[in-house]
């Protein structure tokens, strides 16, 4: 559990539970999903839209901090950015993210990593640019030099 949850049991959403649980907290309850439906109504899409934008950039951020302007993959060059991946240089991806459950109380994936990245300075060493297909070959000869230790 993050620091600020122990710290603060009554301001967080385990102490909140305990008020949605009163008179006044089920009147809070109704009122704000309705209002909530017709706030998603009215501006769902543009917030969506935002959303995107704003993971886009980070995503673009990201690579071009570890693969270069404009970036590119490592191992053959290839540039166009939906091609484009971040991958971990010493095949410590899960390791990384265990990591980083641990400091947050709960898994962070995709978009999560991004934010984590950014909130981090862009830690160098661990991260390098690949396009899918290095990536995956990448994955593919280290699960049969794996396979040829282990026989």
């Amino acid at each position: 559990m993050p620091r600020w949850k122990k710290e603060n049991p009554g301001k967080s959403a385990l102490g909140m539970r305990g008020w949605l649980n009163t008179e006044k907290g089920k009147l809070y309850a109704e009122q704000h999903k309705e209002y909530m439906k017709e706030y998603r109504r009215k501006k769902g899409k543009d917030v969506r839209e935002k959303q995107r934008n704003y993971y886009a950039e980070a995503r673009l951020e990201a690579l071009v901090h570890y693969g270069g302007n404009p970036p590119k993959c490592a191992i053959c060059g290839e540039s166009r950015l939906p091609c484009l991946s971040l991958d971990h240089i010493n095949n410590d991806g899960s390791e990384h993210r265990r990591q980083m459950e641990k400091e947050y109380g709960y898994k962070l994936g995709g978009n999560q990593i991004l934010m984590w990245l950014r909130k981090n300075n862009y830690p160098s060493g661990i991260l390098q640019v690949l396009c899918y297909n290095c990536n995956i070959v990448k994955e593919m000869e280290k699960r049969k030099n794996s396979l040829s230790q282990t026989n």
